[in-house]
């Protein structure tokens, strides 16, 4: 059966979105400029016309050189802000095989969190983001290739350039694209007598990114706020600083890369699992209960005709997920006349805010809760996204055209109940 197909949920209003403004800095006080310079003007006195059309002139010459660099220094500053350190572009979020150049995420939280200030939350958020970027494999080249070990950097610089057909191709842990950027790793590779695959260097130059805009823009979207989630954190980091589409960012593969990495730190470095791009490294705590011992909320928003046909497991899950999450919505359970899961009385929808975090805890809670037996799962449908049991490999679903067709203003969830055959899960 096609994934496209498995279900086709009712809509569900949602507007919630991240416009991405960001508030751009001027360069400076032109009248304050401007005055500084006014002592050293000559007086206009009654002297002849050529002698006040000269200092007419000169006026306007010095008021002009007065302006021009507080508004280049503006425009330099406004440019700096809206460009990127773009990733992949359209392609950000690919599935990515460790290579031999692959490092440890010890090593690179160690820097992020004792030489950049990083809480471990935090650090953890930016490695999720260099994992869907490169596999945190500083010598990829976009899209998979790695390039050999001891490649120059002149050679390897060229590869970057001219390899990716219409444009530069990304390089490095970040996968660093745009010219201004891409050149700046080089440039410090040239200047500091190190090879461009460094770690030490790449992180460097991260740093400086960071210290000069990218930090200043993740911090207008919260990213340093206390009480944000590692989730929230991935995002808002990712939107900020690797700028991927939003079609292709693969926000579950960055949660689930960032979990992990969290989860491993100080195990010795263990490696982030993504080969394959299986977001089912992404975590939740254990929950410890039977679905009987679980807390439950009544489901009040919806018509009794949800409740008929709707299997009592399911019900007694649907409100768990109500009772543990408070800005969810259940907005679908039984529908009659269904031919797929919500007709036979096994399938919830939980609606939740579109691009934020709960969506993402959600359906990793309903994995914990498979894993541990709470319940047995069949699937979850989570932004475009298909993760089976048992083992919740994502599978990327055909676009079906709006938001809540995609399931990014809500997670779907089919269970398996012994003794009733689902649309895909006896």
């Amino acid at each position: 059966m096609s994934l496209a197909l498995l279900e086709a949920p009712p809509e569900v209003d949602e507007d919630e979105a991240d416009d991405g403004s960001e508030a751009s800095e001027g360069g400076g006080d032109t009248n304050a400029a401007l005055g500084q310079l006014a002592p050293q003007l000559p007086s206009i006195g009654s002297k002849g016309k050529g002698n006040k059309k000269s200092m007419l002139l000169g006026i306007g010459l010095l008021v002009v050189l007065a302006i021009l660099p507080v508004v280049a220094l503006g425009g330099m500053m406004l440019l700096a802000l809206l460009t990127p350190i773009s990733g992949n572009g359209s392609s950000a979020g690919s599935c990515w095989a460790a290579g031999s150049g692959t490092v440890d995420t010890n090593t690179v939280f160690g820097y992020l969190v004792a030489d950049m200030g990083f809480t471990e939350q935090q650090a953890a958020a930016v490695i999720g983001n260099f994992v869907a970027e490169s596999g945190l494999n500083p010598r990829v080249l976009q899209p998979s290739t790695e390039i050999p070990a001891g490649t120059s950097n002149a050679a390897a610089r060229a590869m970057a350039q001219g390899s990716c057909g219409t444009g530069r191709c990304g390089v490095g842990l970040a996968q660093w694209t745009s010219p201004g950027r891409q050149d700046g790793l080089f440039d410090l590779a040239d200047a500091t007598g190190r090879p461009w695959d460094d770690l030490g260097l790449q992180l460097e130059f991260f740093a400086s990114e960071v210290n000069s805009t990218y930090g200043r823009l993740a911090a207008n979207r919260g990213f340093y706020d206390a009480g944000k989630s590692l989730s929230d954190l991935t995002q808002i980091w990712g939107r900020a600083y690797e700028s991927p589409s939003e079609a292709h960012a693969n926000w579950p593969l960055r949660i689930a890369a960032a979990q992990s990495a969290l989860n491993g730190l100080g195990s010795g470095g263990e490696q982030v699992p993504v080969s394959g791009c299986v977001p089912g490294g992404i975590q939740s705590g254990p929950i410890g209960q039977s679905l009987a011992e679980l807390p439950k909320q009544s489901v009040t928003n919806l018509s009794p005709s949800s409740f008929s046909g709707l299997q009592p497991t399911t019900r007694a899950f649907a409100e768990a997920i109500n009772a543990r999450f408070a800005g969810t919505t259940i907005t679908s359970l039984y529908r009659e006349g269904d031919p797929q899961d919500h007709g036979k009385g096994l399938a919830i929808d939980a609606a939740v805010p579109v691009g934020g975090g709960l969506g993402h805890e959600i359906n990793a809670w309903v994995m914990q809760a498979h894993r541990e037996g709470v319940v047995q799962v069949c699937y979850t449908i989570w932004e475009q996204t298909l993760y089976k049991a048992p083992g919740f490999a994502g599978q990327r679903m055909a676009d079906r055209g709006s938001v809540s067709a995609n399931h990014h203003n809500h997670v779907h969830i089919s269970l398996v109940v012994p003794g009733v055959r689902g649309t895909t899960c006896a």
